[in-house]
């Protein structure tokens, strides 16, 4: 199987809350597209319970991945592939495909696994990843890799949003914005595992 790029692969992993003092690069991420990607099998409908501690975590959190360019594939290849795949893992974690809702029930939120979909960006960035500065210090402006406000449909978040962004340098940012109630860091990583990249991303 050939890699889909070479071996460097970065990650930048952060809450989206606001830091400290942060680097900040001027760059500009144009958004191509954005769709609503739905399991490629049916899921089952259910209800997930969260307990109180999710509750008071009910925030976004990103994870960044940047990949060097890869001459055995395009961009238009690696977009397809991943959408692919983004499908294929939306069966097994078919709870990132649903949204959350108030039991009146209950009194409390829950996920409802109701397959709606989950969030799928494509960008460009006109920066290659050495003029991005690399990942030594924290960058707000990175944080354009990683789709947090949804606008596509009034009304509606995604518990889950991934961006692909082609640099200039033939490389790409692949950003997650997640919601904390559904994987924390721990497990965040597990499923970042479970469709095995060719290369291991340092998180």
């Amino acid at each position: 199987m050939v890699p889909l790029s070479r071996p460097r692969c970065q990650s930048i992993q952060r809450s989206m809350r606001p830091s400290a003092i942060l680097e900040t690069v001027d760059q500009t991420v144009k958004i191509h597209s954005t769709s609503l990607v739905l399991p490629i099998e049916e899921t089952e409908r259910r209800s997930i319970f969260l307990s109180n501690i999710d509750k008071t975590l009910n925030f976004k959190a990103s994870t960044i991945l940047f990949f060097s360019r890869n001459p055995n594939f395009s961009m238009e290849n690696i977009i397809a592939k991943l959408e692919n795949t983004y499908r294929k893992i939306l069966v097994q974690y078919d709870f990132l495909a649903g949204r959350l809702r108030w039991s009146n029930k209950k009194g409390r939120l829950e996920i409802d696994c109701n397959a709606v979909g989950a969030g799928f960006v494509v960008a460009s960035c006109d920066l290659s990843f050495e003029e991005l500065g690399g990942i030594g210090s924290p960058n707000l402006a990175n944080q354009q890799f990683a789709l947090r406000k949804w606008n596509a449909l009034p009304g509606d978040q995604p518990l889950l949003v991934m961006q692909v962004t082609s640099l200039r340098c033939g490389g790409f940012a692949l950003g997650f914005a997640l919601s904390h109630v559904t994987l924390d860091g721990i497990s965040r990583k597990i499923w970042l595992e479970n469709r095995p990249l060719s290369l291991q991303a340092m998180i």
